[in-house]
């Protein structure tokens, strides 16, 4: 049985690559959006997350970013292995669709909210 799950786009960083080049070199490679990461909005996490029955600990970077324009050579069937839909939703859908994976929803909601930490440096995501 596959499972499907609504994530940002996202990806390993290339050797000798910078985390915010990486950002936009996946958003393009995944999406068709040229973008430009504003690298002081830099989120970085780290977290451990199961994945076909094996626990993987690692650090995602997170950004915001300005929209440039898109690649009109994108084909969003290119990468069907591992892409299987996009498509741009309110924020409250995106923030459903990613509860399945609490570290990258906390984390998206923090840099979107950067005010939503109570007194502990939890991230109340429930508004």
């Amino acid at each position: 049985l596959e499972t499907h799950y609504w994530m940002p786009p996202g990806g390993e960083i290339e050797d000798g690559e910078d985390s915010a080049i990486a950002a936009e070199r996946e958003a393009v490679e995944e999406t068709g959006v040229i973008l430009k990461t504003l690298p002081e909005t830099r989120l970085s996490k780290e977290y451990s997350f199961e994945y076909n029955g094996l626990w993987y600990l690692t650090k995602t970077e997170f950004f915001w970013a300005t929209f440039e324009s898109m690649d009109r050579d994108f084909d969003p069937n290119a990468r069907e292995d591992e892409i299987f839909a996009s498509e741009w939703v309110p924020l409250t859908m995106a923030f459903e669709r990613m509860a399945q994976w609490e570290p990258i929803q906390t984390a998206v909601y923090e840099l979107v909210f950067p005010s939503t930490r109570d007194q502990s440096g939890a991230i109340n995501t429930k508004g």
